[in-house]
């Protein structure tokens, strides 16, 4: 049985198929290799940049606070991220920065820490859009995050109060390390699994406690969106660190549905996301609990297979409502400009992480296969950007990698495994771009490792 709180899926994949590696000369070095890529790939957005014994992040810069480009990054902000996190509103935030910038605003507020992400996520977009280097955009971003990482004390610990404003200043620092600022995924869980805790102490599970909370219909909704957007971000890092997560879905009175904006100028197209992510993170949810469950054992293996259908079942009823997406059976390769739209960008996300929960759910076997092959016709075409989650876009194709890897050097391999290799020839591409790139140092992928074992899959295809 997986131990939770010691497995990730990349790693639960490996190790849960290396006795399945058939015998050969090279038996020996695929497994070690297929072991250090688990390890090494994991570095690379779970362990911090930032020191050990500071709990804050080197000092950098002073940030700039001018008015026009304070404005400048909060509107890009907005315009980017709002569709896929809609639980702040720009008015109440534009007045907890006029007050930041006259000095009205007290250092412990926890309008510092969410005002200071907020700037962090619009720098570095603007930034990049400007430069185009995702290194040099991270690094100015880095001085807005400083000042937000270190006011985390006032959001967490005995004396912290649980205040909304305290959970989204959580949340959006948790955007802000998943969407390509420091790939550290344990210090996003540490920051949600708080917001979460914030969450429970305020009830806002309940929708009774909501209403009492909300002072007007507008409030009301956006509290109920705020819960799920927790939601949404803690269930898929459980499930990806193989952790537990803290949220009962047991405990929940309320849907996602009941928590889509309100107006037409506020909706937008943009409900139908928002509501694809809550969906998506209630089956990360079923997955830990059937891959990490206590009552699981090996003698209702059967059981857990009919889970896992069952599961497969509703993901594909969740990927029928997530609209078009730019490929098809035959594997044609979109045109790159089509992925310029945010649209077009969102329905590809949407997908990766259709094709990681299925990975995730089997492990091995012709739909895992099958999963892994459309996980890289696809990952290769899109850009390092700071929208999408930096997990989605270095391990889920490097789980691609080690599940079509694993399937050639199986002994029960397809029956079509040599086709495995061109899709690993589109990973290496892909990888060898954010290799080149090293974003920062976190981004050491463990590049030469699988390509050792590309060239050791080669051998075996020629067999």
């Amino acid at each position: 049985m997986l131990v939770a709180d010691e497995s990730s899926t990349l790693a639960s994949i490996v190790c849960s198929n290396l006795h399945d590696i058939a015998d050969n000369l090279h038996q020996s070095s695929i497994r070690t290799l297929l072991q250090e890529v688990a390890a090494k790939a994991l570095d690379a957005t779970v362990f911090p940049i930032i020191s050990n014994e500071d709990v804050s992040v080197p000092a950098l810069h002073q940030p700039c606070y001018e008015r026009h480009v304070v404005q400048e990054y909060v509107n890009t902000y907005f315009d980017r991220f709002y569709q896929r996190f809609p639980f702040m509103l720009k008015d109440q935030l534009q007045s907890s920065t006029e007050a930041l910038l006259t000095g009205k605003l007290p250092e412990n507020n926890p309008a510092v820490p969410l005002i200071n992400a907020v700037l962090a996520l619009g720098c570095r977009l603007v930034q990049k859009r400007g430069i185009g280097d995702s290194k040099s955009a991270d690094r100015e971003a880095r001085n807005y995050f400083a000042v937000a990482l270190r006011a985390r004390g006032n959001l967490a610990g005995a004396q912290a109060q649980a205040s909304i404003t305290a959970v989204q200043a959580l949340v959006t620092m948790t955007i802000y390390l998943q969407a390509g600022g420091l790939q550290t995924a344990t210090l996003a869980l540490s920051l949600i699994s708080t917001a979460v805790q914030h969450c429970l102490t305020l009830k806002l599970n309940r929708i009774s406690s909501v209403r009492a909370l909300a002072s007007s219909q507008q409030e009301y909704q956006l509290l109920l969106r705020l819960f799920w957007v927790v939601y949404s971000l803690e269930k898929p890092l459980t499930m990806r660190l193989g952790r537990f997560s803290s949220i009962d879905d047991d405990l929940i009175d309320y849907s996602p549905r009941m928590a889509q904006p309100l107006s037409e100028d506020d909706t937008n197209g943009q409900s139908g996301l928002f509501l694809h992510f809550c969906e998506h993170a209630k089956l990360c949810s079923m997955v830990v609990k059937q891959l990490y469950g206590i009552t699981k054992s090996r003698e209702r293996r059967n059981e857990i297979q009919d889970m896992f259908h069952s599961l497969d079942t509703l993901l594909q009823s969740w990927k029928d409502q997530s609209g078009p997406i730019p490929t098809d059976a035959d594997f044609s390769v979109p045109d790159r400009t089509t992925l310029q739209s945010s649209q077009s960008e969102n329905n590809v996300e949407l997908y990766l992480r259709w094709h990681e929960l299925k990975v995730t759910i089997f492990h091995k076997g012709k739909p895992c296969v099958q999963s892994a092959r459309e996980v890289l016709s696809q990952a290769h075409l899109l850009e390092p950007s700071a929208t999408y989650s930096d997990w989605l876009i270095v391990q889920v194709p490097i789980m691609a990698c080690c599940v079509l890897l694993i399937d050639i050097f199986s002994k029960d391999r397809s029956e079509d495994f040599r086709s495995n290799m061109a899709f690993l020839g589109m990973a290496s591409g892909w990888l060898g771009r954010l290799a080149t790139a090293n974003r920062d140092s976190a981004h050491d992928i463990a590049f030469n490792k699988i390509m050792e074992l590309i060239a050791l899959a080669q051998q075996q295809c020629k067999v």
